[in-house]
């Protein structure tokens, strides 16, 4: 395990056909990952923000992992920490993401990260247009990453991140 900065927790870089993917827990012990070898744009200049990882969480995680398995055929490799978290490696087209208990015995919920140049100034959008920051930006400076967090007008947490598209 790797200690990043503001307590963030690195805990397995499982290494697969686009690079590697990383899971880690934030100072809140909220679980978080990324695919930091998948390339969506070819350079690290962005013309739109894309979609860089999805999470899905929920009261049964080996339940919802055998789900989306058998619907999308996706192969789940547990995350190797004793969670019981699951990873997805991204297609060749697609994005990876995890799948997996929802750690505080909640309903759980669906998140997605999206890639942006700079998470500060997405952060004063969302505020500008009644959203809520939830974590301000972190840096993860080994790994070349930022992360952070916002709510929508509606409660949904999506999180922002920065390198995690090479």
């Amino acid at each position: 395990m790797i200690e990043g900065q503001d307590g963030l927790a690195i805990r397995q870089r499982i290494e697969g056909t686009h690079g590697g993917v990383f899971l880690g827990l934030e100072p809140t012990g909220r679980r978080i990952a990324w695919d930091n070898g998948h390339s969506c744009m070819g350079s690290r200049g962005m013309a739109q923000p894309a979609v860089a990882w999805f999470e899905v969480t929920g009261k049964d995680g080996p339940k919802l992992q055998q789900f989306y398995s058998r619907v999308f055929g996706w192969q789940v490799q547990d995350a190797g920490d004793g969670s019981g978290y699951g990873l997805v490696q991204a297609a060749e087209k697609g994005i990876g993401g995890g799948i997996g208990a929802a750690q505080d015995g909640s309903p759980g919920q669906v998140t997605f990260y999206v890639e942006v140049d700079d998470p500060s100034a997405y952060l004063k959008k969302v505020a500008e247009h009644g959203g809520t920051t939830i974590v301000p930006p972190t840096e993860i400076p080994q790994f070349g990453l930022t992360f952070a967090f916002f709510a929508d007008p509606e409660g949904h947490l999506v999180g922002l991140s920065k390198g995690a598209v090479q």
